[in-house]
């Protein structure tokens, strides 16, 4: 567990603005939002806890040689999990190998297992013309949409206002 501080080196969960390693013999089970973390590295495996809607904060992570999952194919992760990358432009970059650095980054190198919950629908079009700024759209189907969901609008045509 996440929460539990003698898994911890020194005894302590992490706090905000630390450097985090799961190391590579552990599992974690992510029963808390960590602190916002400042570089966190997962060797181990991590599996998110799926009675809550849960958030990872950090300002780089590297999955290297470990895992992140939340949920599975036969058991889709039923609440919101986010991944926040924070870092201005202008940071003290974090280097990955001589030639890619960055102020802010999610590397995968080892795995990221996200299992969620598919819309029935999962592309539709438009069935009336929507001009810019327009707070309303009309879709042929929306079903399995909720309010919050995050929709990615493309133009059919290349005349498009």
């Amino acid at each position: 567990m996440w929460s539990n501080a003698t898994q911890w080196p020194n005894g302590t969960v992490p706090k905000a603005g630390d450097n985090v390693t799961v190391n590579g013999n552990w599992t974690v089970k992510l029963n808390v939002d960590p602190a916002p973390l400042n570089y966190f590295v997962i060797d181990g495996d991590i599996i998110v806890d799926d009675t809550r809607n849960v958030n990872i904060t950090a300002n780089s992570i590297h999955i290297r040689a470990g895992s992140i999952t939340a949920g599975t194919p036969t058991a889709p992760f039923q609440h919101n999990f986010t991944i926040q990358l924070n870092g201005n432009k202008n940071d003290t970059g974090f280097y990955i190998d001589p030639i890619l650095a960055g102020s802010k980054y999610l590397v995968v190198t080892g795995k990221l297992n996200l299992y969620g919950i598919a819309p029935s629908v999962v592309s539709t079009y438009l069935t009336q013309s929507s001009l810019k700024g327009s707070s309303t759209l009309y879709v042929a189907n929306s079903t399995g949409w909720a309010a919050g969901d995050t929709l990615v609008l493309s133009p059919s045509f290349s005349n498009y206002s």
